[in-house]
């Protein structure tokens, strides 16, 4: 009897070894392709490897996670928008306030500036159109058109010091700006 139960414990540990195996080698593309998406492909290169491998170990542990957590299907997108809208905001209140101050920033403030608007922009062009078409009818096209050039615009202004790319990235703020205040009231941000 004894043997038998020990041949069948042996059995369901052979059965799980193989399900967790598995699992773990499908996480860790899942992994990899998360990592590459938010992180860039440089930073897949260097770390690529290390961050999602020791992800897909544990991976039961987010798969628990994924379905008890009240996740939304725009929470990836309701971050990406966040974290690029206050990149963004840190960048222009930094700039406004040198203005005031009537400074001119010295070469690691323009790279610091550089680094929260490529910050703001690769974000912002993470966030999935299903989301951006969930918030207003016109929003995708204006965010993209106007947000997101615009800080490309100003990326080209700073890093190349291209007084047109400065002016086109003013206007094209001046229109965002003014347009979602505008339509503001009607904006429905999903969670």
């Amino acid at each position: 009897m004894a043997r038998k139960i020990t041949e069948s414990l042996k059995g369901l540990g052979i059965l799980l070894g193989w399900f967790h195996g598995l699992g773990s080698g499908l996480a860790f593309l899942v992994f990899s392709y998360q990592y590459a998406r938010q992180h860039g492909f440089v930073s897949w290169l260097l770390l690529g490897e290390i961050i999602p491998m020791l992800k897909a170990i544990v991976w039961e542990v987010f798969l628990v996670l994924a379905l008890v957590a009240p996740n939304s299907k725009f929470a990836e997108d309701s971050r990406h928008y966040d974290i690029s809208r206050d990149a963004s905001n840190t960048a222009v209140s930094f700039i406004v306030h040198l203005n005031e101050e009537g400074q001119q920033p010295t070469e690691e403030e323009i790279a610091e500036l550089c680094e929260h608007f490529r910050l703001a922009l690769s974000e912002a062009r993470l966030v999935s159109d299903a989301y951006l078409d969930a918030v207003h009818p016109e929003f995708k096209s204006r965010y993209k058109e106007q947000y997101q050039e615009s800080i490309r615009l100003i990326l080209s202004g700073l890093e190349e010091k291209n007084t047109l790319a400065w002016m086109k990235a003013l206007r094209l703020q001046h229109e965002w700006a003014n347009w979602a205040e505008s339509q503001g009231e009607d904006f429905n941000f999903p969670d």
